[in-house]
C-alpha cells in the first residue's frame, strides 16, 4: 500500500485546530480490515489511518478534555478524512473478502443519498450532549435525516427542511452548526438574513447580473453549494430577509435547485436546510407570565401551537406548506445554563491541555455564571463572555505572572457574588 504522498491541513472545529490529514490514492485501502468488523471499528480504522500523529498528538487532546466523548470524536474526525479520501467513505469502499470482487451502486451516487453514518439514535446522542436542554428538537431532527436516509421523501428536494423557532440564547444556531459538524464534515452554509433587508440583496446569494460588478465571483449561496453540494445551509432570522430572498427559499423547497445568476442550476437535493425565528417568542414569555404566581412555561404542546400560529401568520402559506417541521426550542432553566457554564469551562480545559493545567468549576461558581448571564431574557448567550472576563481574563494574568505551573490545578468558586481562581 503507497499513499499518494499529498497531506492536507484541515480544520477541526473541536479542538479549534487544524490537523494532518493524508491522501491515499483511489482505491487504496491504507489499513488491515479490522478482525470484528462493525461501523465502529472501522471508522477508528479510518481516523488512526488518515490522521497524521493521532496517537501520538491529536488524540491525547481530546482525551483530557471532559466536553466530547470519544466517540464523537471519531466520528467528527472520520468526517473529515472521508472529505479528504471519498473512497473510503462506509458507503463507498468495497472491503477485500478473499472472494471475486463484486460492485454495487453506492448510496452516495444517488442523487438523494445521505451517508450511511448518519444514524438517527447516533445523532440523537451527539446533539443533545453538544446541546443542553433541547432533547425535544435534537429527536425531531434526528427524525428528520431517518426519513432522508432510506429516501423517504422527494429525491429531487432537499433531505430536509426544518424552521428552529424560539427565544435568543436557546441554541437553534449551534444545532445547526452540530448537524453541520456531525453528517455533512462541517460544510455549513449560514446565511445571515438581516444582510439580505432590501429588494436587490437577493443578487448576493445568486451572484450579480451580468454587466455588473461581480458576477464572475458567485453567489454566497449558489457558490458555495456548488462547490459542496453536501452541505447543511442555514438561515439565521429568516423573517429578516425580504419577500424576494423568501420567494428564492420556495424555489429551493419546491424544486430542490436554485438558478444562479450565469445560468447555471445548482441542485439542493443533497443539502440539509435549517432556518431560524424568533417568531412566536414573545407571544411564549408573555403566556409564560400570565399562567400564575409563580413563573412557568408553556407545555411543549402548548409552545408548539404558539409558535405554528406566529410562523403562519407572519410567512405565506405556500411557504410554510413546503417545511417539514417547526421545532419550538423551550426556554433555558437555571440548571441547563449551568451546564452550559460547565461545557464551556470544558472547552477552557482543552485549550490548557498542552500546559498540563486543568480548571474546575464548583456548583456555587455555575450557579453564578447562570446568574450573571440573564439566563431568563437571555439563555445561554452571555456565558461564553461571562467565561472569557471572568475566568480566562485573570487565568491569563495568572499565567503571565508565573503564578500558575505545570501539572497545577486551577479551583474556581464564588465568593460575594465574584469568581475566584485559586491553585490548588
Amino acid at each position: 500500500m503507497t499513499d499518494s504522498g499529498n497531506d492536507f491541513l484541515k480544520y477541526v472545529d473541536l479542538l479549534d485546530e487544524f490537523i494532518t490529514v493524508r491522501a491515499f490514492d483511489q482505491g487504496t485501502l491504507p489499513f488491515d480490515v479490522p478482525k470484528h468488523l462493525n461501523s465502529v471499528a472501522y471508522r477508528r480504522a479510518v481516523v488512526e489511518s488518515c490522521v497524521v500523529d493521532y496517537a501520538s498528538k491529536v488524540r491525547p487532546l481530546f482525551r483530557r478534555s471532559a466536553v466530547y466523548t470519544e466517540d464523537s470524536v471519531i466520528e467528527a474526525l472520520y468526517n473529515i478524512c472521508v472529505d479528504v479520501n471519498p473512497h473510503l467513505s462506509i458507503t463507498e469502499v468495497a472491503l477485500p473478502t478473499g472472494k471475486p470482487a463484486v460492485s454495487s451502486p453506492a448510496l452516495e451516487t444517488e442523487p438523494a443519498a445521505v451517508p450511511d453514518r448518519i444514524r438517527s439514535g447516533e445523532m440523537f446522542d451527539y446533539l443533545t450532549t453538544r446541546i443542553v436542554g433541547q432533547d425535544t428538537a435534537a429527536r425531531r431532527v434526528a427524525d428528520t435525516f431517518r426519513r432522508a436516509k432510506y429516501n423517504l421523501r422527494n429525491p429531487r428536494k432537499p433531505r430536509g427542511v426544518m424552521l428552529f423557532v424560539g427565544p435568543s440564547g436557546m441554541g437553534k444556531t449551534e444545532m445547526g452548526k452540530a448537524v453541520a459538524d456531525y453528517g455533512f464534515g462541517s460544510n455549513l452554509v449560514r446565511i445571515d438574513c438581516s444582510e439580505y433587508v432590501l429588494p436587490h440583496e437577493r443578487a448576493k446569494l445568486i451572484g450579480a447580473p451580468p454587466g455588473y460588478v461581480g458576477y464572475h465571483e458567485g453567489g454566497l449561496l449558489t457558490g458555495r453549494v456548488r462547490t459542496n453540494p453536501r452541505s447543511v445551509v442555514l438561515f439565521d432570522e429568516v423573517e429578516k430577509a425580504h419577500q424576494n430572498v423568501h420567494d428564492l427559499l420556495l424555489q429551493l423547497f419546491d424544486d430542490g435547485v436554485v438558478t444562479a445568476s450565469d445560468g447555471v442550476v445548482v441542485p439542493f437535493n443533497q443539502t440539509f436546510v435549517v432556518m431560524t425565528s424568533n417568531i412566536g417568542a414573545a407571544d411564549a414569555q408573555r403566556v409564560s407570565r400570565t399562567v400564575g404566581f409563580n413563573r412557568r412555561h408553556p407545555s411543549e404542546s402548548q409552545a408548539e401551537d404558539l409558535y405554528q400560529d406566529a410562523v403562519r401568520k407572519y410567512f405565506r402559506p405556500e411557504l410554510v406548506n413546503r417545511i417539514d417541521a417547526v421545532v419550538p426550542f423551550r426556554t433555558l432553566d437555571k440548571g441547563d445554563v449551568q451546564q452550559i457554564a460547565r461545557l464551556t469551562v470544558g472547552n477552557l480545559n482543552s485549550y490548557l491541555a498542552p500546559r498540563e493545567v486543568s480548571l474546575s468549576l464548583t456548583p456555587a461558581a455555575a450557579a453564578l455564571i447562570a446568574d450573571r448571564a440573564d439566563y431568563r431574557a437571555w439563555g445561554a448567550r452571555h456565558v461564553e463572555r461571562i467565561v472569557e472576563t471572568g475566568i480566562a481574563d485573570p487565568l491569563a494574568v495568572m499565567l503571565e505572572r508565573g503564578k500558575v505551573k505545570k501539572g497545577d490545578r486551577i479551583a474556581i468558586t464564588a465568593d460575594h457574588g465574584e469568581l475566584v481562581l485559586s491553585v490548588q
